[in-house]
């Protein structure tokens, strides 16, 4: 350890001398920078290239040396600097030929200190610099779209993307762009207008990443929309096409199953997602979805039996999993399918149990509370009903007031007044400024006379 430390301070000794040497003798000071800039030495190298700037501040290639000192910041991580120093490059020498690796500079300094705004302002500025240079333009509108997206601004991200497919149709990022405008669309809930970007895209050779994942997008969407030939094939071919590429097979595998499944293929999609998980590397997460899936698949087939089989041997594999309450939902309907509706109730309230204090219900645990609401009506246990939504109140995203309605409603229909008279005031309090204040105010009256 001590030769590392002594060679490692004789070296740092030589470059000093070196450097002494070299800016007596009038050598390259600026190719000795650039050679301590490339081996790692980012501080010394930024030391000599402002020196060299301010003894030669005339010189005619100070834009190199500018642009380095802007680059051994951003290579120590000193962002704030790094923009700045590349904004002088940008303001200094607006006509050298590293000018535009500046605006790229000062963009991806931004990105680092996560302002994405500046950042894409950056890089739609620098594209309308070189506009007229489209290798140089492109790329530019490329990162201002995708910075926009980081802060959410999608019509901005749009409007970049759709002025490299306009004006720059045949250039490397014109793919990427249509393809960025179809995931707009998506998020947007614009299914037809994303499918056909995507399908601009599906074919093209040069890349082929947004080839397979266009494809892919397009499989998920057919599915969704209840389109399962095409979806078919367009998953088909991402599992023929790609096996070298692992994560569009499995996720393409996983759908084509699932769509087997929907289309009432049963035995098809049972037996392509067991391949799946018999002979691929897959993340817990895919697994368990591989066999839920396979459970749905008994559970549609009448197999009730059998489905909750698979059911509880997921729960049994991985008890705490994020899918747990779709598990305990599927699980309620076989054992309700079947007629039991004490072990149905069981499995809904289990579904009920994985969530925290104040975390938002997910899909199957509304299902799983409508289902018990259900049960426990046709028992006429208007009571339950009204506990457990009073219980998980705070769960919904929704119109809480109608929700304590209901509460009331079914407390009332239970003839327990003095609950219902609860609910009432509670409505009272928090909906004072409502229309319906009036009509609360003498619900709970009637409630509190009884």
């Amino acid at each position: 350890m001590k030769r590392v430390f002594i060679s490692f301070g004789l070296f740092l000794i030589l470059i000093s001398a070196n450097v002494d040497a070299q800016r007596i003798s009038g050598i390259d000071i600026l190719g000795f920078a650039k050679q301590l800039f490339d081996v790692g030495f980012y501080q010394i190298s930024l030391g000599e290239f402002q020196q060299y700037l301010k003894e030669r501040p005339e010189s005619e290639n100070g834009y190199m040396a500018q642009y380095y000192i802007g680059e051994c910041y951003f290579q120590m991580n000193d962002y704030k600097n790094a923009a700045e120093q590349f904004m002088i490059l940008i303001t200094r020498y607006p006509n050298a030929p590293n000018v535009a690796l500046g605006w790229e500079g000062r963009g991806r300094s931004y990105e680092n200190l996560k302002e994405f705004r500046k950042a894409a302002e950056t890089f739609e500025t620098a594209g309308g610099v070189f506009f007229y240079k489209g290798d140089v333009a492109s790329p530019f509108f490329l990162y201002a779209g995708k910075n926009h997206l980081k802060y959410g601004n999608l019509e901005k991200a749009k409007e970049n993307f759709l002025r490299i497919v306009n004006n720059y149709p045949g250039s490397d990022q014109a793919y990427e762009a249509i393809y960025q405008i179809g995931l707009i669309y998506l998020k947007e809930g614009k299914t037809v207008a994303a499918l056909k970007e995507f399908e601009k895209v599906k074919y093209v050779s040069e890349n082929p990443i947004i080839a397979a994942n266009s494809r892919l997008l397009l499989g998920k969407m057919y599915i969704k929309i209840g389109d399962y030939n095409r979806g078919r094939d367009e998953l088909k071919d991402v599992v023929n096409k790609y096996k070298n590429q692992i994560e569009f097979y499995n996720d393409a595998k996983l759908n084509l199953g699932i769509l087997c499944v929907l289309d009432d293929s049963y035995k098809e999609g049972r037996d392509i997602l067991q391949d799946l998980v018999e002979n691929s590397e897959l993340s817990d997460s895919l697994i368990i979805k591989c066999m839920i899936t396979i459970g749905e698949s008994y559970l549609r087939e009448e197999n009730y039996s059998q489905a909750e089989s698979e059911f509880s041997g997921i729960i049994d594999k991985y008890p705490l999993n994020p899918m747990t309450s779709e598990i305990f939902y599927n699980l309620g309907k076989c054992s309700e399918l079947e007629g039991n509706n004490e072990q149905a109730l069981y499995s809904y309230r289990r579904s009920l149990e994985f969530s925290g204090s104040g975390k938002k219900f997910d899909d199957f645990q509304r299902k799983s509370l409508d289902k018990l609401f259900e049960i426990y009506i046709e028992k006429e246990e208007y009571k339950n009903a009204a506990d457990y939504l009073k219980r998980f109140l705070n769960h919904f995203d929704d119109n809480s007031e109608y929700f304590l309605i209901r509460v009331a409603d079914l407390y009332e229909k239970g003839a327990d007044f003095l609950n219902a008279a609860e609910i009432y005031s509670i409505l009272e309090r928090e909906f004072s400024r409502g229309q319906n204040i009036y009509y609360y105010i003498y619900k709970k009256g009637i409630f509190l006379e009884r």
